[in-house]
């Protein structure tokens, strides 16, 4: 994933409109032991300097998967950071990428708030990255978006994908 999305960044920085890109993770409010997780944060607000896209991605790769996926929790976050008065460009495309590796289990319907996105002009497009995603969900969730839907099986397809995605629109991402 950090080199997909490496790719994705590095495709970003050769685009003449200086895309904003943010970062924002997702999984429940858990705690066991040592290990807490939130719901939701906003670990980048938009911006043109990749390196804190980076950087805060390295730190969450650094922490333990743990927790429920709440995928609506982090799409709502994302629709927020995009929305945000003087921080996104108003005439701009806007678009979340929303990558799962797993199944929805708790939290709001994720198609009602996409299809909410899109009356904000800000399309969803889905990715999936492993045996274990719903799929069928997050077809769902693309297509109430407005957006596409894709599955990677493996490192290579995924890096191909937000490759693809970084050279057709401006992005912003949700992980």
């Amino acid at each position: 994933l950090s080199t997909a999305i490496d790719t994705f960044l590095e495709v970003l920085d050769d685009n003449p409109y200086h895309p904003r890109v943010s970062l924002v993770s997702y999984a429940s409010n858990f705690e066991f032991g040592l290990y807490t997780s939130t719901v939701s944060s906003i670990d980048q607000s938009l911006t043109i300097d990749f390196d804190l896209i980076r950087t805060h991605l390295d730190t969450i790769g650094s922490r333990p998967l743990i927790g429920n996926t709440n995928i609506a929790a982090g799409l709502r976050d994302g629709i927020n950071t995009l929305a945000a008065e003087g921080t996104s460009r108003p005439h701009a495309t806007h678009n979340i990428v929303l990558l799962t590796d797993g199944k929805m289990t708790q939290g709001d319907d994720p198609v009602a708030l996409a299809a909410l996105a899109l009356t904000q002009n800000i399309k969803v497009h889905t990715i999936t990255f492993s045996d274990q995603a719903d799929q069928d969900l997050m077809i769902a969730v693309a297509t109430a978006g407005g957006g596409s839907h894709y599955h990677a099986p493996d490192a290579a397809t995924l890096n191909s994908i937000f490759e693809t995605l970084a050279e057709t629109l401006p992005a912003m991402l949700i992980q």
